[in-house]
């Protein structure tokens, strides 16, 4: 069977967003965080994203600075590797298809996470 792993993610942002130029075309990544409540307790998460589409990362890099506050929807797939001891690793790659900017801070305050 084969499906799809949908995210929503209202988070901020804790670096600025980088552009990685490849062959096949220009990626850009970005780290978001979080808080989650677990069992009443707060609770900070984070994950790496990243967007192939040309037309968003153009704004992605203009306006994807460190504090902003975005939502962002995507599609996360899993990857695998071995490790230098032969054990197999799960990663998840969190692929970004739309976002929303949340407010107009400058960028260069402190994360409120």
């Amino acid at each position: 069977m084969n499906g799809k792993a949908l995210f929503y993610i209202n988070g901020t942002l804790v670096a600025d967003a980088e552009e990685v130029k490849l062959s096949k075309g220009n990626l850009v990544k970005f780290r978001l965080a979080w808080n989650e409540k677990r069992k009443g307790e707060s609770i900070a998460s984070f994950a790496n994203f990243e967007s192939w589409s040309e037309y968003k990362n153009e704004h992605i890099m203009n306006f994807f600075k460190k504090g902003k506050n975005v939502n962002v929807r995507g599609s996360i797939s899993e990857d695998s590797y071995e490790d230098k001891d032969g054990k197999k690793v799960r990663t998840y790659r969190f692929r970004l298809e739309d976002f929303d900017l949340l407010d107009n801070r400058q960028g260069n305050d402190e994360l409120d996470i």
